[in-house]
């Protein structure tokens, strides 16, 4: 009788580090499963962007608005490229839709000037702590685009 008491007592002992285990597993899980649609919202904001930057090179003989960070953007607003300011907000951030685009309502980062074109240089970021472990989305100037395991620097 001792020696099942024994072997249920292990199997017990088992099975409780086995539930501690996967409960320890599963917050980080769940974490990142929570900020997955976010960062997809994030990226989709960042291609309309993009996208507006592209159709204002078009009607500008290739040329991109030559003001980095928000005077460059401005001038997507001002011209009718976009008119939705709530583009400019990363959506894990939380930031109140905005009345006007400042460096403080706006949440990306705009590299401007030159020419659009097929070399592969940064166009558009998140600004730095828009996403948790300084992860951040990154627009090329050829059209692609990822969400990069680390914080671009300014001068990169």
């Amino acid at each position: 009788m001792v020696k099942k008491q024994k072997r249920l007592l292990l199997w017990c002992v088992i099975i409780l580090a086995l539930v501690a285990g996967v409960a320890i597993l599963l917050p980080p899980l769940y974490t990142d499963c929570r900020c997955r649609p976010k960062n997809v919202r994030c990226m989709s904001n960042l291609k309309m962007i993009y996208t507006a930057l592209q159709v204002y090179a078009w009607d500008h003989d290739g040329w991109l608005p030559p003001e980095d960070g928000v005077g460059g953007l401005s001038r997507l607003v001002q011209g009718g490229y976009l008119d939705d300011l709530s583009v400019f907000n990363c959506p894990v951030t939380g930031t109140v839709f905005p009345e006007s685009l400042t460096d403080e309502t706006c949440d990306y980062i705009y590299r401007g000037g030159g020419r659009l074109s097929e070399e592969k240089s940064i166009v558009l970021t998140d600004k730095s702590g828009n996403h948790p472990e300084g992860r951040c989305n990154i627009f090329y100037s050829d059209g692609t685009s990822e969400f990069n395991s680390r914080s671009v620097p300014d001068g990169e």
